[in-house]
């Protein structure tokens, strides 16, 4: 088997593990068996059984319709938060290296500043201090995350520039617009979209740790950390089927996404080290 063809089936197999995680998040009100936040206390750490396949938790809520429930906030967060991170490095990075000098030289030490603090650690922080709504975890990741999608671009830009025909543009009376909208951005994009795809499980799984910690999505609005961190830290001994049904859905999700973002970096033939983790 050729490696293009070992390529195309390993494609095949992660596209349709994240397709059937993304559509099962979609349609959560069509598939969900029981209203994921119904409380009912007499049917309460029930074992799976054929009523309740993934069992119940601690307040007798149906565990797997708030799995299926449980990606929805998670996944939109991280694809919102993932998309303002690339608009603000990609502005940034094309603004540090298509104008240079002085401009590329305060950029660069912010984002320096950005890069030596430890990102985990700031995010926690920035929703500790703002309080623990949608809008702020998506700042905390945007805060922690544009830097990574600015030096790309930045890096991206400086060697685009180097080239022949933007300096024939320039001579012909081409506007700075016009290259970087026709010229530079097209270049960048393979790595824009590579870099965006690796991102989107990490953001996954720094949403996921947020709400382990209780700062992330609240309850009772379903969410896989917050499962993890509610009941089935409490009761883990004796019903375990709380603990992995959740963290079985996000090893699959994250894992299917960095698989993804593998897949195409090798399909584009992307340097691995232009979307390493920044």
């Amino acid at each position: 088997m050729t490696q293009r063809k070992k390529q195309t089936l390993k494609l095949i197999a992660v596209s349709s593990i994240l397709a059937l995680i993304v559509l099962m998040t979609i349609f959560a009100p069509h598939l969900a068996p029981y209203d994921p936040t119904a409380v009912q206390m007499d049917q309460r750490l029930l074992a799976p059984c054929a009523a309740h396949p993934l069992g119940t938790d601690a307040l007798g809520r149906d565990v797997l319709s708030r799995v299926i429930y449980g990606g929805r906030a998670s996944l939109l967060l991280a694809v919102i938060a993932t998309c303002c991170s690339m608009g603000a490095g990609l502005f940034i990075g094309i603004l540090a290296g298509y104008c240079e000098g002085v401009v590329d030289m305060i950029i660069s030490g912010i984002s320096n500043i950005f890069q030596g603090l430890p990102s985990t650690i700031l995010m926690i922080a920035l929703v500790g201090v703002l309080g623990s709504s949608s809008s702020s975890i998506v700042l905390a990741l945007v805060v922690t995350s544009w830097v990574g999608f600015s030096r790309l671009v930045r890096g991206e830009v400086l060697k685009v520039k180097q080239e022949l025909y933007i300096e024939g543009m320039r001579c012909i009376g081409a506007s700075h617009w016009h290259i970087i909208w026709r010229h530079i951005l097209p270049n960048i994009r393979t790595n824009l979209i590579v870099l965006f795809t690796t991102r989107v499980g990490r953001v996954v799984l720094s949403v996921a740790g947020l709400s382990y910690l209780g700062l992330g999505i609240q309850p009772p609005t379903p969410d896989w950390g917050e499962m993890i961190s509610g009941s089935a830290r409490r009761y883990f001994r004796s019903a375990p089927h709380l603990l992995w049904a959740p963290g079985i859905c996000i090893i699959l999700l994250t894992l299917s996404i960095h698989l993804l973002g593998d897949f195409l970096r090798d399909w584009f033939d992307v340097k691995q080290d232009l979307v390493k983790e920044l």
